[in-house]
């Protein structure tokens, strides 16, 4: 059921984004439906492996998924994609037509499904990461996200059971629900002082430690986490009762951070 519950948004985003594409005369099912009239576009990396991004037509870029893969609109959660492998470095900028594009979003589902990338960097320039967009990428160990970020939306890192230390830049203020579904190996996540709100089930299945920088609880959408297990969550002391005080707090575990011992 919970299987069923978490590919929902990414099927309504997908019917959104049938509906964006411009009438140009290309109709679903055509060999350029994806690519032409999504104003997708490659560029070779240093490394030989292919990047598939959109044209936003205002100087930017969107990274996005090989529009030309059935197996990643086909609502499948078992999708098992090899576009990228290993290590992934995105550049800030790219060329194309003779222009030069800010690299500055990772698309809606982006990667979804890629069992086969390892690593993931991303450019200063990143603003936004959308929806689902590294869902399911079950072999992921790492990735950095930028400062500038604000929103970690729903399903963006959902099933990545192999990440291991999760860091949020200050800029991060909300997290989405599901956004960090089932991570259950994460052993460390570090959230700055400026989220303001969690989305429901944000850490199903979690066991590691959580470090909340925020000295206002965050505000709770639903409950974080329905599996059995129980992940712990240090605060800053002089946060402590505001938490265990908080609505929809009671029930966490809930510590102060421990200090950091001095070098000697």
């Amino acid at each position: 059921m919970k299987r069923r519950i978490l590919i929902l948004p990414c099927l309504l985003l997908l019917a959104a984004a049938f509906t964006a594409c411009e009438d140009n005369g290309l109709r679903q099912g055509d060999p350029d439906y994806w690519t032409v009239s999504r104003h997708q576009f490659t560029v070779p990396l240093e490394n030989g492996q292919t990047l598939f991004l959109l044209d936003n037509q205002d100087g930017t870029a969107t990274v996005t998924f090989d529009g030309a893969n059935p197996r990643h609109v086909t609502g499948n959660v078992d999708v098992n994609i090899t576009t990228y492998v290993d290590t992934l470095v995105i550049p800030e900028t790219v060329t194309h037509e003779g222009k030069t594009l800010r690299v500055t979003a990772v698309g809606e589902e982006a990667f979804m499904g890629n069992r086969t990338l390892l690593r993931v960097e991303l450019p200063a320039s990143i603003q936004k990461i959308g929806q689902g967009a590294f869902c399911y990428c079950r072999g992921l160990q790492d990735v950095n996200i930028p400062e500038g970020i604000t929103e970690i939306p729903s399903a963006a890192f959902a099933q990545c059971s192999a990440l291991d230390t999760i860091i949020l830049p200050e800029s991060v203020e909300k997290l989405g629900k599901m956004a960090f579904y089932n991570c259950s190996k994460v052993k460390d996540m570090w959230v700055g002082t400026n989220v303001k709100s969690m989305g429901y089930n944000l850490f199903y299945n979690w066991n590691g430690n959580i470090h909340l920088a925020c000295t206002t609880p965050p505000a709770l959408d639903g409950v974080l986490n329905l599996a059995e297990t129980t992940p712990k969550f240090y605060v800053p002391a002089e946060a402590l009762s505001a938490y265990m005080s908080a609505e929809g707090w009671q029930d966490q575990y809930i510590d102060v951070e421990p200090e950091e011992e001095e070098e000697l």
